[in-house]
């Protein structure tokens, strides 16, 4: 491996990174409206924030070490051993491994991130006075209404998609696991 190689995937993975962080294009809460005033969506894009930020800024960091590391050992790795077309190749292969190190970094981010805003959605829509206690008093065949809209924003928070033409009981029925802990 030579220094232009070097500069070459680690320019490549830093960019990728702090694209990630700073358009925040993997924190899909940021990009939908919250149910008004819900606390509990906000604190879960925070979350999922906080965690992509976290991982994506050490890809940044190693990318900008991997850097350091090529100017300080520059007088021991060759400059350049191979043609333009070559680093060319090195430009696009480095492009598309990152877009697949970003997908898979974004799923475990999201699986570490989902592991804490379930507990703060369960805490928080599982206390007396919320949504879940309160759709647990609700006959659901007689007000569907409001019970629709308490498992709609149940169903969003927790990101379980309702199969069509299923009853209300099992809507809640599915939603139920997650407050019986």
């Amino acid at each position: 491996m030579d220094q232009a190689t070097i500069s070459i995937i680690s320019t490549v993975l830093g960019v990728v990174s702090l694209f990630v962080v700073i358009t925040g294009y993997n924190i899909p809460e940021t990009r939908r409206n919250f149910f008004g005033k819900n606390n509990l969506f906000a604190e879960k894009a925070n979350i999922i924030e906080n965690t992509m930020t976290a991982i994506f800024s050490s890809v940044a960091g190693l990318s900008f070490f991997c850097l350091v590391i090529n100017d300080i050992y520059g007088e021991i790795i060759p400059e350049r051993l191979h043609s333009i077309g070559y680093y060319w190749l090195v430009f696009l292969g480095a492009g598309v491994i990152a877009l697949f190190v970003t997908a898979l970094l974004t799923f475990l981010g999201d699986k570490i991130a989902r592991k804490k805003w379930l507990v703060i959605g369960v805490e928080g829509y599982g206390k007396e006075g919320s949504v879940y206690t309160a759709l647990q008093k609700i006959e659901l065949g007689k007000n569907s209404k409001r019970a629709k809209e308490f498992l709609e924003t149940l169903e969003k928070y927790f990101e379980l998609s309702p199969e069509k033409d299923v009853s209300l009981q099992e809507r809640f029925d599915t939603i139920k696991p997650f407050f019986e802990i």
